[in-house]
């Protein structure tokens, strides 16, 4: 079982639905969805380019997937979330843009937010006991890929963009070559023009569980931020 802490738009929302739509998966509900219609997409080339985006589901990452530990189950890890989320005030964010991330198309938000930033360490941190270490998977991490910073992040944290590396984001593809990204770009942007740069308030956290290694996440709790200290 692997278990972690996104930050999933409540259902039915507007966002909700164009993110749940373009990956073709609910992950809340654990349920196939019909994909958008996208201007100045070819039919069927939006499920091609989110092949690995849907198992993950619509969804910003605040604690990466962890294994957990043999001897701790699905209870600890809602026990000690919720407990975290008790303590973590809601952020609000002036809003989302479409923007290239690398060599994938995501909504980031238009200003950075340390807000943001801390609500991540305090998941990444506060849950880190329950992590069962792994070795180095080097087919998903390179060393040539990662920075010396990111690779002791990996070691230390098991995931590499934590802390200083952080970047909220909403993932929309897969990695995408360099001669499709701006044509695709364009038409994601088009799409979520209706979503895009409207306040947002993060005021809930979900936990999802993978169930086996090939079976998508789906979400088991959705967690307020009450901002108790």
């Amino acid at each position: 079982m692997r278990y972690g802490i996104y930050y999933v738009p409540a259902r039915d929302t507007p966002l909700a639905e164009f993110g749940s739509a373009i990956l073709g998966y609910d992950l809340e509900r654990g349920t196939e969805r019909e994909r958008l219609n996208v201007p100045g997409l070819a039919e069927g080339q939006l499920a091609r380019l989110t092949g690995r985006a849907r198992r993950y589901g619509f969804h910003a990452t605040l604690k990466a997937p962890f294994t957990l530990l043999a001897d701790r189950s699905r209870i600890d890890v809602l026990k000690l979330a919720a407990d975290i989320a008790d303590r973590c005030p809601a952020v609000v964010i002036s809003g989302l843009d479409v923007a290239m991330l690398g060599d994938f198309v995501a909504l980031t938000p238009q200003r950075a937010c340390p807000e943001l930033n801390a609500l991540a360490v305090a998941f990444v941190e506060g849950l880190d006991p329950l992590r069962a270490v792994q070795p180095r998977d080097e087919t998903k991490w390179p060393p040539a890929r990662l920075s010396s910073r990111q690779s002791e992040l990996l070691e230390a944290w098991g995931y590499p963009y934590v802390f200083d590396q952080y970047r909220f984001h909403m993932t929309l593809t897969d990695p995408i070559p360099a001669q499709l990204a701006g044509p695709i770009h364009d038409a994601l942007r088009g799409a979520a023009a209706h979503v895009a740069g409207k306040p947002l308030t993060i005021d809930v956290v979900v936990v999802v569980e993978e169930s086996d290694p090939t079976a998508p996440f789906r979400g088991i709790a959705r967690l307020r931020l009450r901002g108790h200290r």
